[in-house]
């Protein structure tokens, strides 16, 4: 198999050959801890320029350690606009910068399928947002910051054909007291999460498609599950004490 660190390799061979990484079907780029800021973001809109008006599938940009907002906004409006993508993954710091997600430029996009949020980004979508992402299939959501509950709830209901949702939470507090999920096209639900973090945490899902549950739960003392008609397969790790809570609804489920 063809690897995107073969591609940079062969820059060194020729000439013709010193831009070949940049028409990659998936482009990756990783901010190292002693990057300049500027050069970095210079460096990916250039491999953009050169790829000219080709469709990119899956774009992986990570800046875990610094990170230019402004910058970055314009990065997705062009991927949106431009690159049709189809898998996106970003990975933003984890410290004390925060930014909140832009979902105005992904309403019309008919091409983004999977989204990866990673790091301190801002949830904050209100109700009369509407479709978000018609065509987002998958989401997986890591350490994020929610604005309140309705932003979750709000999120998965702006997603018309989500298929698969994961949800880690690794960050408190997180905005989020009451995990709400209310989809009729959700088939898998993945749910981890791991920290001992105790308060009056509540989850709550009504999904008559979901056919497969996974639970890593340590911190949540209440579940209401509904309409779990479809339910083949739960694999379920929790705190015993809500345990008892779980099982009823998986049971009558069947």
């Amino acid at each position: 198999m063809f690897h995107p660190f073969d591609a940079i390799r062969t820059r060194i061979l020729s000439n013709r050959w010193k831009n070949l990484y940049a028409f990659l079907p998936n482009l990756s780029f990783v901010m190292r801890h002693h990057a300049i800021l500027n050069k970095f973001y210079d460096f990916v809109d250039r491999t953009l320029a050169i790829r000219g008006d080709i469709p990119v599938q899956r774009f992986y940009l990570n800046c875990e350690y610094k990170c230019d907002y402004g910058r970055v906004y314009n990065l997705l409006s062009t991927l949106v606009g431009q690159f049709k993508v189809q898998q996106l993954i970003l990975i933003f710091s984890m410290e004390r910068y925060m930014v909140a997600f832009c979902w105005d430029l992904f309403r019309t996009c008919e091409t983004l399928v999977e989204l990866t949020l990673v790091g301190h980004i801002v949830l904050d979508v209100p109700e009369e947002c509407g479709v978000l992402f018609p065509c987002l299939k998958k989401i997986n959501l890591v350490s994020v910051v929610y604005s309140g509950d309705h932003s979750l709830a709000n999120l998965v209901s702006g997603c018309p054909v989500l298929d698969e949702l994961f949800v880690e939470r690794r960050v408190f507090p997180d905005g989020l007291m009451m995990f709400k999920v209310s989809s009729v096209s959700l088939k898998r639900l993945k749910l981890s999460f791991s920290e001992f973090h105790f308060g009056d945490y509540k989850v709550v899902v009504d999904a008559p498609n979901l056919e497969y549950l996974y639970v890593y739960d340590n911190m949540t003392n209440q579940y209401s599950l509904t309409n779990l008609v479809s339910l083949v397969e739960a694999d379920i790790y929790h705190d015993a004490k809500t345990i008892p809570e779980i099982i009823p609804f998986l049971l009558s489920a069947n």
